[in-house]
């Protein structure tokens, strides 16, 4: 059975529809399989499919408690990553590495990761008023690059900062670390992933 790390983010609920806006400007746009949210005042294009009992036209106020999506994140090139889109042998993909390599100085180096599960969970068992975002992988391969990348740790402390995020879990299954907390980036061991910090 293979490896299913995590990284879970914890955000006030009402920086959701924020948070949202931010990992859709790390994704590759794919509007053809994309999700619309529906405001009273506008419509947000999100370029993640939605699976499971998702639907790919949500409302801002639905009531389901969780969506579900598919997704792929962009994240800037580190030496893990190289490696892990070298060791895929697509052709595709080879293209999207070399493209990002030879990429001048300065100017956008980064590359898709996917699919990543995206899960929104907006009644958590942590508490009420935050909402989790939960990045999950297909398998080991990614599962061992979620942990060794320190480009896509990065990026998700990021996307804490600047959200407002309340904590963040990296969940390794029979362990965790606690990479944020309250404003702070850091890194301190967990027996597991699922501790209520409220």
């Amino acid at each position: 059975m293979g490896l299913d790390f995590s990284y879970r983010l914890f955000f006030p609920s009402t920086r959701r529809f924020e948070v949202l806006e931010r990992l859709a400007e790390m994704a590759e746009p794919d509007l053809e399989k994309g999700t619309w949210l529906v405001f009273p005042d506008r419509v947000l294009a999100l370029p993640f499919e939605a699976w499971l009992d998702t639907s790919s036209r949500l409302n801002w106020d639905e009531p389901s408690s969780k969506w579900d999506f598919m997704t792929v994140l962009r994240f800037a090139l580190d030496p893990e990553i190289i490696a892990y889109l070298e060791r895929q042998r697509h052709p595709r993909l080879a293209e999207k590495l070399q493209a990002a390599l030879d990429a001048p100085p300065g100017s956008d180096r980064n590359v898709g990761i996917g699919y990543i599960y995206l899960s929104i969970d907006r009644q958590p068992e942590a508490g009420d008023g935050l909402v989790l975002f939960q990045f999950d992988t297909p398998g080991t391969t990614m599962s061992i690059l979620f942990v060794e990348s320190q480009s896509i740790r990065q990026a998700f402390i990021q996307v804490l900062e600047s959200c407002q995020g309340l904590y963040g879990i990296l969940d390794m299954e029979d362990s965790a670390e606690l990479i944020w907390w309250k404003g702070q980036e850091m890194s301190t061991r967990l027996p597991h992933a699922y501790l209520s910090f409220v």
